[in-house]
């Protein structure tokens, strides 16, 4: 599976914490992390909300989903994911064009999902009601993506693309 972290904006809490302060948006958010499966784009791993500004991403992973692993068993990451816990980085790809190019396919199918839990407007813009109710909306709005998926309408096939690209070449 692919995993990332992405982030939403959140009206400013009170008393200002500077725990809920995203570099990403110089405000505050929230951050989630999502897991994706490989072969069939389908959305298999949710945790969240976490405060951006005591969370990174690899500290989300650490928590969560590195405990349900199996041994040996390694999940796709971009490069802000380091040390030693079972991750491959997208700049690891052992020089092999081909396993790069699936994993940049990888990375990109990640975005779209992300960009797509966005285009709901109570996602995509500052989110104001209470931040405890976010989570709420952010796994309802994930099951329809999900839903859409299933339904071949949310995403692509990374397999799909590389034998395409293959038979192009030919």
């Amino acid at each position: 599976m692919s995993v990332d972290g992405t982030e939403f904006k959140i009206t400013e809490p009170s008393p200002f914490n500077p725990v809920w302060f995203s570099h990403k948006f110089q405000g505050p958010g929230l951050r989630y992390e999502l897991g994706i499966a490989i072969q069939t784009g389908w959305i298999c791993w949710l945790a969240g909300p976490f405060p951006p500004g005591e969370f990174n991403d690899q500290e989300i992973f650490k928590l969560g989903l590195m405990n349900y692993l199996s041994p040996g068993e390694k999940v796709e990451v971009d490069d802000g994911y380091r040390g030693p816990i079972p991750i491959r980085p997208k700049s690891d790809f052992g020089g092999n064009d081909e396993w790069m190019k699936m994993k940049a396919e990888a990375c990109a199918r990640h975005k779209t999902v992300n960009r797509n839990l966005k285009e709901f407007g109570i996602l995509g813009s500052r989110f104001h009601h209470s931040r405890h109710k976010h989570h709420l909306v952010v796994f309802a709005v994930t099951a329809i993506r999900q839903s859409e998926i299933l339904d071949s309408r949310a995403t692509y096939q990374i397999e799909y693309n590389i034998r395409r690209n293959q038979e192009i070449a030919m």
